[in-house]
């Protein structure tokens, strides 16, 4: 029989767990690594004992609510005894999660619009697990809730997220609604937009106006508790390390064609980008080494090895070091996995079969990984596995590239980890880690004025 584990808490996990109980709408702004969920099903077996809820609805990713929810159950001798119900699968399957008696339910994002269509009696308790998949106040699924909660559904509410502003301060509107109903930040984004912003120059962005964001941390911060690793965790070293690629001549020539053109002509196919923001992605993949053309297909043609050379040459260099690679498109991935010789953990790969990588991965069995950040950028415990994170392509979102960081750098890691960056010179590799950069620096500032 397994040794069963009894939870104990932290410090700040009782802070957090006390907040929880004493506010019915609570965001819990807790980074990677410091037990958001253990403190969340404490709080919930807390309500459920004392009779103060009868059941509860989780939405996360589906990794996590597959994975990282039902093992948190049966880690705890606490939660043990909580019974759970994942709603997933055909339309069917998910009916006869339903008609479970269950204390706790369990949801992706991607069914929940279908789950509020449903004639079924919600429960007392909502629970967003990373609040920012509900940040589009134009998403069906944002829509939908807001109509449920103005029918009076979900009389407690919480969301969890470590990253709440990845893209700026307009991040933080829907996500704050789902808590209180538009009492703090307006009942409309545009309301918000013209309150605190004022339009940008490309007339497509909003930039906050001059002391807004102090106005908007003080209308938060009754309902907001920040925790972050720094603080409260007792995590290794995190080095980054920039490893700069010369693209060749010919690759780099037809790159900047294609950014000074908008047009790319390649095997009698076009790569055509008539807007700035299709140009941004067809120059990310070139320098990838791989560019989809404009065809019904959308076939990918290799432009060249220079990253995935250079991504050998880093795989040689560590040994024995087992290394994650964060990739962004299809072919990368592939080509990643064929030239390094291990699994690929993204689009097209099954639930199952996922599984079975991550095991065998933390069993330290693998030499490497390929992952996209979309796949595996939540709840995912990597850290076992190794200490070396590669980002062959870099994601806009920060919230992806800070998730994917903390898959490794967590609680439980006992090494210094080191996150190695393939940057493509004079080329929008430098302007995407620019945006990153810049975009951290607001969240930061915003994390820390709500401590």
């Amino acid at each position: 029989m397994d040794f069963i584990r009894h939870w104990t808490p932290r410090g700040y996990q009782e802070r957090a767990l006390r907040f929880l109980l004493q506010h019915p709408a609570a965001a819990l702004f807790l980074e990677p690594g410091l037990g958001k969920t253990s403190v969340v099903l404490a709080a919930l077996r807390v309500l459920l004992d004392s009779g103060n809820a009868r059941r509860a609805l989780v939405v996360a990713p589906l990794r996590v609510v597959q994975g990282v929810w039902p093992a948190e159950v049966m880690k705890w001798a606490e939660f043990q005894n909580t019974k759970i119900s994942i709603i997933h699968g055909t339309p069917t399957q998910r009916q006869q999660a339903l008609s479970k008696d269950a204390e706790l339910y369990l949801i992706n994002p991607e069914n929940f619009v279908w789950l509020l269509r449903q004639r079924w009696t919600l429960p007392d308790v909502l629970v967003l697990d990373e609040s920012t998949k509900f940040k589009n106040p134009q998403s069906k699924r944002f829509k939908a809730l807001r109509n449920a909660l103005k029918g009076g559904a979900f009389p407690r509410r919480a969301i969890l997220t470590g990253t709440p502003a990845p893209n700026g301060y307009e991040d933080l509107f829907a996500q704050v609604y789902v808590l209180d109903g538009g009492e703090r930040l307006g009942k409309y984004i545009t309301h918000y937009r013209m309150k605190y912003f004022v339009q940008a120059f490309n007339g497509f962005d909003w930039d906050l106006r001059e002391g807004a964001e102090e106005l908007i941390q003080e209308k938060i911060r009754d309902i907001a508790l920040t925790m972050t690793t720094d603080e409260y965790a007792e995590m290794p070293e995190l080095t980054k390390v920039h490893m700069p690629v010369v693209l060749p001549s010919p690759a780099m020539s037809k790159y900047s064609g294609l950014e000074e053109d908008f047009l790319l002509k390649i095997d009698d196919e076009y790569v055509t980008a008539f807007q700035a923001g299709v140009l941004g992605n067809k120059l990310r993949q070139m320098v990838g080494g791989w560019v989809y053309d404009s065809g019904v297909k959308r076939t990918p043609h290799h432009m060249h090895d220079a990253k995935l050379d250079a991504l050998a040459d880093l795989k040689e260099e560590l040994g024995s070091e087992p290394l994650l690679v964060a990739y962004e498109f299809k072919p990368e991935g592939e080509a990643i996995a064929e030239r390094l010789g291990c699994p690929r953990l993204g689009g097209g790969v099954s639930a199952r079969r996922g599984q079975e990588i991550i095991d065998a991965w933390n069993r330290r069995e693998l030499p490497a990984m390929a992952i996209h950040p979309a796949s595996g950028g939540h709840g995912l415990n990597l850290q076992e596995g190794g200490r070396h994170l590669a980002f062959f392509g870099l994601p806009w979102d920060l919230e992806l590239h800070d998730q994917m960081i903390a898959r490794i750098w967590r609680q439980g890691q006992r090494e210094r980890v080191v996150v190695h960056y393939l940057m493509a010179q004079g080329t929008i590799d430098e302007r995407v880690y620019e945006v990153l950069v810049k975009k951290d620096r607001t969240q930061q500032d915003l994390l820390a004025a709500l401590k």
